[in-house]
């Protein structure tokens, strides 16, 4: 069988196991479970469990692969705690002072969110706190353009929610924007320099 089958529930964070779980189950759902029969997923998923809390799906059947995963969900899928994780993530990033450096928080941002959705907490991601936190951390240029986006499409005036979808959106296109300029670097052999200006950071 593929590597890829044999995923493991890794606790080795200093900010608990929660985190762990929602990356765990996103990973779980996306590679284990399509088109495969209940009884192997349930196979799959004990052999995913660390022994230690192997004794919380022990009484179920393998084709009850759907109950085990309500079992690990309420022990460890608590969504307060993992969206204070993620808060707490969010809050140790840094301007980035680069093009690359813009690519690698955007992509943390990108799992943050990936880690939200895998315990269904995106509306609780989509908050006035955490869109604030992810504002601070946008360079000047970037953020004048998501200050431009704000005033013309009005989101001010809209949800959270919508909001925060927005920004998301913004945020791949400026991402996608700042790999493009990394990758034609690569390309030519030439590296950032004092005197070579950022499409996202707009430095000098």
């Amino acid at each position: 069988l593929p590597v890829t089958l044999f995923l493991k529930f890794q606790t080795g964070r200093k900010d608990g196991v929660h985190r762990d779980f929602a990356t765990f189950l996103r990973d779980f759902r996306t590679i284990v479970i399509p088109d495969r029969p209940a009884t192997e997923i349930g196979l799959r998923l004990r052999q995913a469990i660390p022994t230690r809390h192997a004794h919380l799906i022990q009484n179920f059947d393998l084709q009850e692969y759907e109950g085990m995963l309500r079992v690990l969900e309420t022990e460890f899928g608590t969504t307060n705690k993992v969206i204070l994780s993620i808060v707490g993530d969010l809050e140790k990033l840094k301007l980035p002072s680069d093009d690359r450096a813009f690519v690698t928080m955007v992509e943390k941002i990108e799992n943050l969110h990936r880690d939200a959705e895998a315990v269904k907490a995106v509306d609780q991601m989509a908050s006035v706190t955490i869109i604030s936190k992810i504002e601070e951390r946008l360079p000047p240029t970037t953020s004048a353009l998501w200050v431009d986006l704000v005033i013309k499409e009005k989101l001010e005036l809209k949800s959270p929610r919508q909001k925060y979808d927005a920004l998301k959106e913004f945020l791949t296109l400026q991402k996608d924007k700042a790999a493009y300029v990394v990758s034609k670097e690569a390309l030519s052999g030439n590296k950032p320099s004092g005197n070579k200006s950022y499409v996202v950071t707009g430095q000098t």
